[in-house]
């Protein structure tokens, strides 16, 4: 499917579908009602946190450029803050796909070295998550299949960044195989792939020393663990009847981080809209939490992590000379 009309066509319809399952069973008067009641307090201060989310974030990835280049901590945020502004307008998760590239520019760094490092945040990403979700899961009632599924999917993460660890070594048999993958294409391509292919293992260099790999694994266990309370905190503010207590709602602010963050990997519209209201819908409805009250909390996240970072992210872009057709370009290139 080589059309990008086509794809954004089957990205809305599938978020048009998901805002349906969502809103289907839902009193509206009553939602609206929820919606109107919620402080302006509670929405500045989680949008103030989607804002210090992406300082972690760019914290981990200057960490992982640095065998690169040593490039400032504002400059990095700021690509960081035009990666995830790209995945809220454009389709297929584009900004990931476009920062390190845009990155490459702005530094004169090699974007496909700076893609690796990129690939490594998503590892790393899962790792942080799980670890966090190990630590509740038996307090939670989610369905054993969904427990096991999750856990299954940390334990692949953990393989997967046990093997790239082995390919930071030239003795590396895996290493070995993946380089010889490029003779059976013709000559010329070769070349130019066996080159890219040498500039990804450059990027994923901090693997070769695990003194490098921990403070990578902490700051990506403090982000997701800050993504949770930002949850807990809206879920704990919003104006909603649930005889939960604190421990149960956080127990709940993992869960809900954990299942959102797996859904949004399925085909939806720029932004994640109606997957992130059905993510939040399915997982809070094991904590008795109504429907109505449980798409008003995602309402409310969503709403505070997609308006400062997409504007945020909007401004950085232009104020660097760059345009969003070019991100879209960059993205589409990379691909």
């Amino acid at each position: 499917m080589k059309n990008p009309l086509v794809k954004i066509l089957i990205s809305v319809l599938f978020s048009i579908f998901f805002l349906y399952l969502a809103f289907k069973d839902i009193n509206l008067n009553d939602f609206w009602e929820s919606l109107r009641s919620t402080s302006w307090l509670l929405i500045f201060s989680a949008s103030a946190m989607a804002i210090l989310s992406m300082f972690l974030r760019a914290w981990r990835w200057r960490k992982l450029l640095k065998s690169i280049k040593n490039i400032p901590l504002k400059t990095v945020f700021d690509f960081t803050m035009i990666g995830f502004m790209g995945n809220n307008l454009l389709p297929a998760h584009a900004g990931d796909l476009a920062k390190p590239y845009l990155l490459g520019i702005r530094e004169n760094i090699d974007g496909t070295a700076a893609l690796a490092t990129v690939l490594i945040e998503r590892l790393l990403d899962s790792v942080g998550m799980v670890t966090i979700f190990l630590a509740v899961v038996f307090f939670s009632p989610l369905p054993n299949w969904l427990k096991f599924g999750l856990a299954g999917a940390g334990g692949v993460t953990l393989l997967l960044i046990m093997l790239l660890m082995t390919m930071t070594s030239r003795e590396s048999i895996f290493r070995g195989w993946l380089l010889k993958l490029p003779d059976i294409l013709p000559q010329k391509i070769a070349a130019k792939v066996r080159e890219k292919l040498d500039t990804f293992l450059m990027g994923i260099n901090v693997f070769q020393d695990w003194r490098n790999l921990i403070p990578l694994l902490g700051i990506s266990i403090l982000t997701w663990a800050h993504m949770a309370l930002n949850i807990l905190m809206i879920m704990w503010a919003y104006p909603m009847q649930t005889s939960l207590g604190l421990f149960d709602m956080t127990v709940a602010s993992v869960v809900t981080m954990v299942i959102l963050a797996f859904a949004i990997i399925l085909p939806s519209a720029p932004g994640y809209i109606g997957i992130t209201q059905l993510a939040f819908a399915f997982s809070l409805g094991f904590y008795g939490i109504s429907e109505a009250d449980a798409v008003g909390i995602s309402v409310i996240f969503h709403l505070t992590q997609y308006i400062p970072i997409t504007a945020g992210g909007i401004i950085i872009l232009l104020k660097e000379g760059m345009t969003i057709r070019q991100m879209k370009g960059e993205a589409t290139e990379a691909g």
